[in-house]
Order: C-alpha cells, then structure tokens, then sequence
C-alpha cells in the first residue's frame, strides 16, 4: 500500500470519526431534551400532580398556579413544558441503543487510526 492510499484510508477514517462524534453529540443534546421533560414531569407528580401541564393540553385554570400564568405572559421560553411525544419510552430507547451504538463506533474507529499510526484524535 502506497503512503498516498495509507493517507486517504486515514482522511476517510478521521471524516467518518468527526462524523459519528457530531452525530454522539446531537443524540446527547436529544437525550438532555429528554431528561428535561422527564424531570419537569417527575417535579410535579412528586410535589404538585394537579399542575403537571402538557403542552397542547388545555388546563382548568385552578390548575394553573398563578406564577405560571406569569411566566406565559411575559417568559414562555424560560419554562419547560412538555409534549407528551417527550415522554415516550419507546423512543428514549432506541435513543439510548443509538448513543450506544456511536460509543461502538467511535471506540472502533479510534483503534483503527491507531493501528495505522494515527495519534492526535482530538478533531
């Protein structure tokens, strides 16, 4: 093998390895989106099951606290109100097998550039 096609398997590898990591990485800001809603579901049901809200969902206004009606007025994007699709299990399972899955595929193409010599796999 020629240092010219050692060099494009390496280019090809390190573009597949940036890849895979910007994909991880929208997978775990995903996985975070869910842990929002999931959180914000579990706060109320612990303390205050009657003011769970869904976004969508019309709501009782003896349902609404009063600090919320404030913060729809005047901040709707400091507050988290979930959809129902955020808390669908199925989908945070095949979530977590993708996050998986990438965590395989990084780990495999590390050891790949390292046994071609590859050192810096820092991108």
């Amino acid at each position: 093998m020629t240092q010219e096609d050692q060099d494009a398997i390496i280019g090809r590898t390190l573009r597949e390895l940036r890849d895979t990591r910007e994909r991880l990485a929208k997978l775990k800001a995903k996985a975070s989106e869910f842990g929002d809603s999931f959180s914000t579901v579990a706060h109320h049901l612990r303390n205050e099951p009657q003011f769970l809200r869904l976004d969508g969902e019309s709501t009782d206004e003896r349902f609404v606290k009063p600090s919320d009606a404030f913060r729809n007025q005047y901040s709707e994007a400091q507050q988290h109100i979930p959809k129902k699709s955020d808390l669908d299990i199925n989908s945070v399972v095949a979530l977590v097998a993708e996050v998986r899955q990438c965590l395989i595929e990084e780990e495999r193409l590390g050891k790949s550039l390292a046994a071609m010599g590859y050192k810096d796999l820092s991108l």
